[in-house]
């Protein structure tokens, strides 16, 4: 099966080139051994001549995204350090301790810790403030500054002075660097009085089918599904493809691509015995949602296999292949673009062109049929310079770019008090002050059940008495805005607590009340279930 993501390695010999009788070239070898020794003739002029000194990495980098960028608009080249990034998001690892921390107050606290991690093995905890990195004093820093610190190359070790809770006492970890998985499913879980089991994906990498296959048994109970990919930017189209597998029954067309080069053209069909061929499906998509998030999306809803809610996706339907280099660097290219089943391009126009109607399309469409397309037309904004496809059952499906829900739903907006209380951290610092005095009487509690939290538990008066406190102290406050999303910020903290104790699953589910799209998709689910019969 084709691999989309092709990792090449090649030498970067410039200064061995050399010149070759121009009949044994193409016009275009010609071109290219010009062009390269004309960029090599500039760097050298420059470098004795220019006025300042530059840093000629720096320059050639600048140089080289330019080049891709303006052979691909979606081109793009990465130094080694960055490039190194890309391929552990890639593989769904990376070398580290495990930890993801914030600044707080100045002062960066863990606020998540990844199971089985080195950082989970030395008994670091959720809510810990990291004061001194290898020696250095680490109050003040921000996070890329102190996460370059952390991380580093596997088998080397890291020490770390942390604070915990309230108390005054310091305790040193010598932490040594391992792989530490990526997981591609942020959260999973049974919602409560439901047969549905909730799933939310924020990648996909190279080991996301057999992350998404073990999630069965952890969703026991689970009889549907809703798969929410909002915020997803794609990744891997072959994990993509397998996990679309796992739901459509065997010999259907699953998306395909197109190529000027043909070892980039191939169609992914469907095969027998998917785990999950019996379930009712809901996707969640929103303008964020893009690459294998809508190929996923654009084969449930193009097969009749489910119901996809939410809002437009980002429309990128573009296949890249990498090359890596010898330095560590490596860059990317567009070689293809793919389609859903229908035949819709899920890229959106890029190139200025726009998308036009072919009036055609309606000389034999039926009133009924017409009636829909208006509904689909009125939900899109009235745009009406769009090509329509059908689904395997005739159900008329915009294309032009991007994937169009069946059912569109928005999370309700907030004032800006409530997002800057969330982008400053204030809602995670308040819950870490209430954890450092009652961790222990919670986690006694309700122990591993995050569902019951959600349901009994309640953010009294004095909560929000302590929330003002704490936003004064930051000078961030209104108190017009906090009347305005009073019961809003009380399920903000109680997520936030949540989200210290349990992780992810703790935080979404707290959060769902307020998650239309998906109480939208919960509502629906009996339409999803019809169409398995």
């Amino acid at each position: 099966m084709l691999r989309i993501l092709i990792i090449t390695t090649f030498l970067l010999l410039i200064s061995e080139v050399k010149l070759i009788n121009a009949q044994e070239h193409s016009e275009t070898d010609k071109k290219i051994l010009f062009q390269t020794q004309k960029f090599k003739n500039i760097l050298e002029t420059a470098s004795i001549n220019s006025l300042d000194s530059f840093d000629i990495e720096k320059v050639c980098d600048a140089a080289y995204n330019s080049l891709l960028r303006e052979i691909d608009p979606f081109g793009s080249y990465n130094p080694p350090e960055k490039q190194k990034n890309v391929d552990d998001r890639s593989r769904g690892a990376t070398e580290g301790i495990g930890i993801d921390f914030v600044p707080l107050s100045d002062t960066a606290t863990v606020i998540s810790v990844f199971i089985g991690s080195p950082a989970d093995s030395a008994g670091i905890l959720t809510g810990d403030k990291i004061l001194y990195v290898n020696g250095e004093n680490a109050v003040g820093k921000t996070k890329p500054e102190l996460a370059a610190k952390i991380s580093g190359e596997k088998g080397t070790s890291v020490t770390l002075v942390i604070k915990r809770g309230w108390t005054s006492t310091l305790q040193e970890f010598i932490i040594k660097r391992l792989d530490v998985a990526l997981p591609s499913f942020d959260a999973s879980f049974l919602i409560a009085g439901t047969k549905i089991g909730y799933i939310k994906c924020t990648r996909f990498s190279d080991v996301s089918h057999p992350e998404f296959v073990k999630l069965k048994d952890k969703l026991k109970g689970a009889k549907q599904l809703i798969i929410d990919v909002r915020g997803n930017p794609g990744g891997s189209l072959e994990e993509v493809v397998k996990i679309a597998d796992e739901f459509i029954p065997e010999g259907c067309k699953l998306t395909y691509t197109s190529s000027r080069n043909p070892i980039y053209v191939h169609e992914y069909k469907s095969s027998a015995g998917g785990i999950f061929e019996r379930f009712p499906v809901i996707i969640i998509i929103d303008a964020l949602s893009s690459s294998g998030s809508e190929a996923l999306a654009g084969a449930v809803q193009d097969l009749d296999r489910g119901i996809v809610v939410g809002e437009q996706s980002y429309g990128k339907g573009l296949a890249q292949s990498q090359w890596k280099m010898t330095d560590g660097s490596g860059f990317r290219l567009t070689v293809a673009q793919y389609y859903t089943p229908s035949g819709r391009c899920i890229q959106k126009p890029y190139h200025g062109e726009k998308p036009v109607l072919d009036p055609s399309l309606l000389l034999n469409t039926s009133a009924g049929m017409q009636k829909i397309l208006e509904e689909i037309y009125q939900k899109t904004g009235g745009k009406t310079q769009l090509p329509i496809f059908h689904t395997s059952l005739g159900k008329p499906v915009i294309g032009g770019g991007g994937i169009y829900p069946d059912y569109f739903e928005k999370k309700d907006t907030t004032t800006l008090l409530t997002r800057v209380l969330y982008q400053k951290g204030i809602f995670m610092e308040l819950a870490f002050n209430f954890l450092y005095v009652n961790r222990k009487e919670i986690s006694e509690e309700y122990e591993n059940d995050f569902a019951a939290f959600s349901e009994k538990f309640r953010i009294d008066d004095s909560m929000l008495v302590n929330l003002k406190k704490l936003s004064f102290s930051k000078n961030i406050w209104n108190d017009e805005m906090f009347v305005q999303d009073k019961e809003i910020i009380r399920i903000e903290i109680k997520a936030s607590i949540a989200f210290a104790l349990w992780g992810n699953n703790g935080f979404e589910y707290c959060m769902m009340p307020l998650d239309k799209p998906i109480m939208r998709s919960i509502e629906l689910m009996p339409e999803a279930e019809k169409m398995m019969k």
